[in-house]
């Protein structure tokens, strides 16, 4: 197959917002936000055209890349990758809560 649509679902843009905000305000600058930024966007690039890169979970259809210190939660369908929600990776395992 070829390659797939990329679509952002309403709580992986609260969740790429959020991030890209804390490190701009943390850091006084942009820098680290953009460079996060390009590495996400080259992973869900390279997703859309090779979707089973990322490590399987214990939810069907859905896998998980990692950026930095992130986690990207992303479900395979016929057409699309969904980006499901971007976490830390810090963050506990348990509250993950993904809407579909």
């Amino acid at each position: 197959m070829g390659k797939r649509k990329l679509i952002w679902s309403p709580q992986s843009k609260i969740d790429l917002f959020e991030i890209m905000n804390f490190y701009r305000k943390r850091n006084g600058n942009p820098t680290y936000s953009l460079k996060l930024y390009a590495n996400i966007k080259e992973l869900l690039e390279r997703c859309k055209s090779f979707s089973f890169i990322g490590r399987k979970t214990d939810y069907e259809n859905v896998r998980v890349l990692i950026a930095d210190d992130y986690l990207i939660f992303y479900e395979v369908t016929d057409g699309e990758v969904r980006v499901l929600t971007i976490r830390s990776a810090k963050q506990n395992p348990e509250t993950l809560n993904l809407k579909r």
